[in-house]
């Protein structure tokens, strides 16, 4: 049986979705002294938005989590802690990943500039 909220999730995102811009950092290989030689690449991807109003904390499990915003993006996504998203202008790390059955959440630190 195939995954309809998985689908639904993505047509909904894809329709009402606001853009941003993730920046992915991998490991390309290695240098002469055997340091690891990094890469950013930069994608443009659909997510849904949320900016902490200032009173918002996450109950994750037995914590209790401080965010500066969060966005739902699909699930197949190639995301990691520290990656960079621009949203509006704005940009922020990647803090928390929760993956779920028809997307992941992005907890997001805001980088102050």
């Amino acid at each position: 049986m195939p995954n309809t909220g998985l689908k639904r999730f993505q047509q909904t995102l894809y329709k009402y979705g606001a853009d941003a811009i993730l920046t992915h950092r991998e490991m390309k290989g290695r240098d002469e002294r055997g340091q690891p030689v990094m890469e950013d690449t930069q994608h443009t991807i659909k997510v849904f938005f949320h900016v902490n109003t200032g009173n918002e904390r996450l109950i994750i499990g037995q914590y209790v989590v401080d965010y500066d915003a969060y966005a739902l993006t699909i699930r197949d996504l190639k995301v990691d802690e520290g990656d960079k998203l621009e949203v509006g202008g704005r940009e922020y790390t990647v803090s928390l990943i929760i993956p779920n059955r028809t997307h992941q959440e992005l907890h997001l630190k805001r980088v102050r500039t």
